[in-house]
C-alpha cells in the first residue's frame, strides 16, 4: 500500500525514512559510469516470425482485443501525468483533454516530454526527468507494436506441414510489405499476449510515476514551490521503494 504524500513530506521535515534513519547526511547516489556496448536489442522492437500459428482466428482476436484494451490504460495514465505537470495543484481535465487531441502516441509521448523537460527547469529533479524520458522513449516504441496489432489481418499458412493461422499486414498497407521480402511483420496468439504482459507492465510504471510525481508536487508545495538541495537529497530517498520495471526482453517466437 503506498503512503500518503502528507506521511512522506512528514518524514522528509523529520529528515528520516520510515524506519528512524538519519539522511541528514546522505547524497544522492552518483549514478555508475556503464561501458559502451553495440546495438541493444529494444524489448518493444520485432521478434522473430513465428515458425508455427494459432489453431483457429479465434485466439488471434482474443490476443489483440487484450493488447488494445491494456494499450489504453497506458494512454490514460499518460494523460493524468501530463496534467499534472502541467498543473501540479490541481490536474487539470482542461490539459487532459487537450492532450487527447494529438492523433498519435508517438506525437503524446513527445509532448510528455518537452512538458516534462520545461517543469524540471524551475524545480530540479534529474532522477524523475530522467526516469518520465526513458517512458516516453517506451510508448513510442511499444506504440508501433500496438499498431500494427490495431491494423494487422487475419492470415493463413503453413510451414512445415502445419498450417495456422497468423497476424500479417493487410495486402495494401505497402509501407508494411515489401516486394523482396514480403511482410515486415508477422504474429501468434502467443507473441501478441507477451506484448499485452508488456503494455501492462508499462502501465504499472506510469501509475507508480504518477504517486512519485504527486509526492514531489505536494513536497514542493509545503516548502513554499521550492526544495533546497538537501531537501531534494531526503525526499529522492524517501521514494526508493520497489516499483514495476519495463520489460528488458523482447517476446520469443513460438515454436513447436
Amino acid at each position: 500500500m503506498r503512503r500518503r504524500p502528507q506521511e512522506i513530506v512528514h518524514d522528509l521535515v523529520e529528515g528520516r525514512i520510515g524506519g528512524g534513519a538519519d539522511l541528514s547526511g546522505m547524497k544522492s547516489p552518483k549514478p555508475k559510469k556503464r561501458k559502451k556496448r553495440g546495438p541493444i536489442n529494444q524489448p518493444w522492437e520485432r521478434p522473430p516470425k513465428p515458425e508455427i500459428g494459432d489453431p483457429s482466428p479465434s485466439h488471434i482476436f482474443h490476443a489483440v482485443g487484450a493488447a488494445l484494451a491494456t494499450w489504453e490504460t497506458i494512454e490514460e495514465r499518460t494523460a493524468k501525468l501530463f496534467a499534472a505537470m502541467i498543473s501540479p495543484n490541481d490536474p487539470s481535465f482542461v490539459a487532459m483533454r487537450a492532450f487527447g487531441t494529438i492523433s498519435t502516441a508517438r506525437g503524446r509521448a513527445e509532448m510528455l516530454a518537452a512538458a516534462s523537460a520545461a517543469h524540471f527547469l524551475e524545480q530540479p529533479n534529474p532522477r524523475l526527468e530522467h526516469t518520465i524520458a526513458v517512458v516516453a522513449r517506451a510508448i513510442s516504441g511499444y506504440a508501433a507494436r500496438r499498431n500494427e496489432f490495431a491494423h494487422g489481418a487475419i492470415r493463413t499458412r503453413g510451414r512445415k506441414g502445419k498450417p495456422g493461422f497468423f497476424l500479417a499486414p493487410p495486402y495494401y498497407a505497402t509501407s508494411k510489405i515489401r516486394l523482396d521480402t514480403g511482410s515486415l511483420y508477422i504474429y501468434n496468439s502467443t507473441q501478441i499476449l507477451e506484448f499485452t504482459e508488456h503494455f501492462a507492465s508499462l502501465g504499472e510504471v506510469i501509475d507508480n510515476l504518477l504517486w512519485r510525481f504527486d509526492v514531489w508536487a505536494f513536497a514542493a508545495r509545503t516548502y513554499g514551490g521550492k526544495l533546497s538541495p538537501s531537501q531534494s537529497v531526503r525526499l529522492d530517498w524517501l521514494l526508493q521503494y520497489p516499483t514495476a520495471r519495463i520489460p528488458k526482453s523482447q517476446p520469443q517466437s513460438y515454436r513447436a
